[in-house]
């Protein structure tokens, strides 16, 4: 989550088949919501939706260094089958990820305040980083607007005013 920026609801319904191992990249096209039908005989109910917005559907680019770790993820599985499983095999429940996996992590790094929207925010921060322009980081990240993106992620456009600046001295008229 922190280096493609997917939302975790995302990445629970990414199946095998949403993986291109020749273009090295995911297809977003669903998330996973808790349904309307509260709780089931198993606990509380999941199903698979639309991404937030229909910026969401979208493919992100797997970095060269996590394609290995991807097609080993794949590798012998049907396309239908979850891409990232709960330990049974079915669909990873955010609730359960959350208090039995990314918490205690979290916790033991001194990160506890951090939640796993902060591995979607490390995500802009690392593309910004690397000069990745604001309007792909939209594309990339999902956002429906780049008004949006700025509004969320101002922070990392704040050394950009002053760099604009020292362009702008730099200038002979």
């Amino acid at each position: 989550l922190a280096i493609l920026g997917l939302r975790l609801g995302e990445a629970a319904s990414l199946r095998v088949g949403d993986f291109d191992p020749d273009r090295g990249e995911l297809r977003i096209n669903k998330a996973t919501s808790r349904s309307r039908k509260r709780f089931s005989r198993t606990g509380a109910s999941r199903e698979d939706k639309g991404p937030k917005s229909d910026a969401g559907v979208r493919t992100v680019p797997v970095p060269n260094g996590l394609i290995d770790d991807f097609n080993e993820q794949v590798d012998g599985r049907e396309a239908d089958a979850f891409l990232f499983p709960s330990p049974r095999g079915a669909r990873l429940h955010a609730d359960n990820w959350r208090s039995r996996f990314y918490t205690p992590v979290a916790e033991a790094l001194g990160y506890g305040w951090a939640t796993p929207q902060w591995l979607r925010h490390t995500a802009a921060n690392l593309l910004h980083r690397e000069g990745v322009p604001a309007v792909v980081m939209v594309e990339v990240l999902g956002w429906s607007s780049i008004s949006e993106f700025e509004q969320n992620y101002r922070g990392l456009f704040d050394n950009e005013v002053e760099a604009a600046r020292e362009a702008l001295d730099n200038l002979t008229l």
